[in-house]
């Protein structure tokens, strides 16, 4: 009967249906799959989800106290919770790198030297297990590290996954970077040598068609965190370039080092979150419209943990914070004008965070496995001998010091 059905009016129908039953219409007929399943379709249906104004909902995130990794997924309101089935090979911890219109971008490469990525649909149980990058250990050295970006192009509908990677025994040399893309499905590199800034920390956000991190001066000198220059690195995943933005004032001409800064999207701004140090209660607040401002200075109670600008429709202007009190996670919602608290939800775990989260149809077309491609080679091995050049003319660089 379906083959009388004109597919515009077939992709219509579809678009009204949940998330869970457009999948299980995947069964009906071999024609229904294949659209389903088609790219076009698969960026259609995320279009009307980013279009709608329903309210993003929240992925959340436990480390149970069995050192397992528990996700969910509720509603803006916490009014209702499906559990996630997280089940990857070997059930390593992953480090969660962004959430971006229904995909996580998760790494265990912040502890071990796999150069494991892994992008990952959870409500549809989808994930795919990236290439192995082309810039390794072998390439650039024993002393490398990386950055991780997860961004996602507007204009070719394409998540993209971006790797800095520094030499810790050089400075005031540009990184070397690659890209990978969902729809090309590989690795290449990028030019990065007009880059003079190095990436600070592991925490990254995705604003407005660009990957945010916090940055530093690359100086081959010795220099102190008051006096390095300080910035906020900007990637753009369209035009796969980078470009600098200037932090606060009060932030450039202090100490402020990272993990004491955060980087985030609150209220539908790029913010700055300043954590405090010793016992002090208080968080300072930038965002940034046109330039940006000091709007909020946040105390919280003993025990606090973290701060997030997640959005909730029940509680709108407001953010999340949890905190611990006799091993009882709890998640609360803030409004930043009253400072006024309300409890959403509470958990018995060791660690917690929470994610804006929209729901897509992203890696439904892809089978949950390593992704099989053939690199570059000629790439690999010119990188190969980069890397061990580098090696054999490095020196000791420089390492900040505290004031």
């Amino acid at each position: 009967m379906s083959d009388h059905i004109p597919e515009a009016i077939v992709q219509d129908i579809l678009h009204r249906l949940t998330l869970k039953d457009i999948v299980k219409c995947m069964s009906v007929c071999k024609t229904w799959n294949n659209m389903i399943k088609s790219h076009t379709y698969i960026s259609s249906h995320l279009k009307r989800t980013l279009s709608s104004p329903t309210p993003p909902h929240f992925l959340l995130r436990h480390l149970l106290p069995s050192r397992k990794e528990h996700y969910s997924i509720c509603s803006s309101s916490f009014d209702k919770i499906d559990n996630i089935q997280y089940s990857f090979p070997n059930e390593e911890i992953l480090t969660l790198v962004g959430v971006i219109n229904g995909v996580v971008c998760l790494s265990d490469d912040y502890y071990r030297l796999t150069d494991d990525i892994v992008l990952w649909n959870p409500l549809i149980q989808r994930h795919l297990r990236l290439p192995t990058p082309l810039i390794t250990a072998e390439t650039l050295g024993d002393d490398y590290i990386f950055k991780l970006g997860f961004g996602f192009d507007y204009v070719k509908n394409d998540f993209k996954v971006v790797r800095l990677c520094y030499t810790l025994r050089e400075y005031a040399v540009p990184p070397t970077v690659e890209l990978y893309s969902l729809n090309e499905s590989a690795w290449r590199i990028i030019d990065a040598s007009y880059l003079d800034v190095r990436v600070i920390g592991s925490i990254q956000c995705f604003f407005h068609g660009n990957v945010h991190w916090l940055a530093y001066e690359d100086t081959p000198k010795k220099f102190t965190k008051s006096s390095v220059q300080k910035c906020i690195l900007m990637f753009n995943a369209v035009e796969e370039r980078f470009n600098k933005m200037e932090l606060p004032e009060e932030v450039t001409k202090s100490s402020m080092w990272w993990p004491d800064l955060v980087i985030c999207v609150i209220d539908g701004c790029l913010s700055l979150i300043k954590y405090p140090k010793d016992s002090s209660p208080i968080f300072n607040l930038w965002m940034r419209k046109d330039s940006w401002s000091q709007v909020y200075a946040i105390c919280l109670n003993e025990g606090f943990k973290s701060l997030w600008g997640i959005f909730s429709s029940q509680y709108p202007g407001r953010i999340s914070h949890y905190d611990s009190h006799n091993e009882i996670m709890s998640l609360h919602s803030l409004d930043l004008k009253s400072q006024d608290k309300h409890t959403d939800i509470q958990y018995i775990v060791e660690e917690f965070c929470a994610y804006d989260y929209r729901e897509s149809l992203v890696l439904l077309d892809k089978e949950s496995s390593v992704a099989m491609l053939g690199q570059n080679e000629e790439s690999s091995e010119s990188l190969k001998m980069v890397g061990q050049k580098r090696r054999r003319e490095s020196s000791v660089g420089p390492n900040p010091k505290s004031d």
